[in-house]
């Protein structure tokens, strides 16, 4: 991985984070890796914030929490779905089934302003202003609920080596008891827009699970 790449993918990977010592030991190891993601998921007391990464030979597990000395954790093939789960504060995996919904379509800054402002928006509000951006009203009014009522969030910083470097993806997660999204948005700060899947969280690990163990994009 030559410095360019490095840098790119600091940048992605840890923007919240100086370039210290774990973080460049974590480039270093890339340099070998096919696929890597940076996971971060909140569900109560249960937090993650780990860097997986995906070789030929091998997968690592790497937590950025941890202070001090980095410790890489390697997973065998057969352990994965079990550490997804754990990742996911999954106890038992449950049924899998995809609803045929419309996928809502909206400006990501916008949405960031509205969830900055759910808090003290009244839920019927909310889901105009979404009606508003999106043309869906349904749909629409679940994600409001969701955003207002939020207890599980996180984010996926995908990346996957291609011929001409590495390329990447950004997502978003959010849900309450009854349902969450997948929120895929831009990462050049040239475009804006964001596009929202339902999508629990017993999917979206089901679905990262995949990711790890084929070439394939979540996305």
């Amino acid at each position: 991985m030559n410095d360019k790449d490095s840098v790119y993918l600091a940048h992605f990977l840890f923007p919240d984070c100086a370039m210290n010592e774990n973080v460049m030991e974590q480039l270093r190891t890339a340099t070998a890796a096919e696929r890597m993601c940076r996971l971060r998921y909140s569900e109560g007391e249960h937090v993650q914030d780990v860097c997986l990464q995906v070789h030929k030979d091998r997968i690592l597990l790497i937590s950025n929490q941890k202070v001090g000395a980095i410790s890489f954790e390697q997973i065998e093939p057969a352990a994965v779905e079990q550490t997804c789960l754990q990742l996911f504060n999954i106890i038992e995996p449950l049924e899998l089934g995809y609803p045929l919904v419309p996928a809502l379509m909206m400006s990501k800054h916008k949405y960031e302003e509205l969830k900055e402002s759910s808090v003290s928006s009244s839920l019927h509000s909310l889901s105009q202003s979404l009606f508003a951006e999106t043309g869906e009203y349904e749909h629409s009014a679940q994600l409001a609920r969701v955003m207002k009522y939020y207890c599980t969030e996180g984010e996926l910083r995908l990346c996957s080596r291609s011929g001409s470097g590495w390329k990447v993806h950004y997502a978003a997660f959010i849900g309450d008891f009854s349902c969450g999204w997948l929120l895929r948005m831009n990462y050049s700060a040239a475009e804006d827009w964001m596009i929202a899947f339902p999508l629990n969280k017993s999917q979206l690990c089901n679905t990262f699970t995949e990711w790890v163990r084929q070439p394939t994009s979540i996305l």
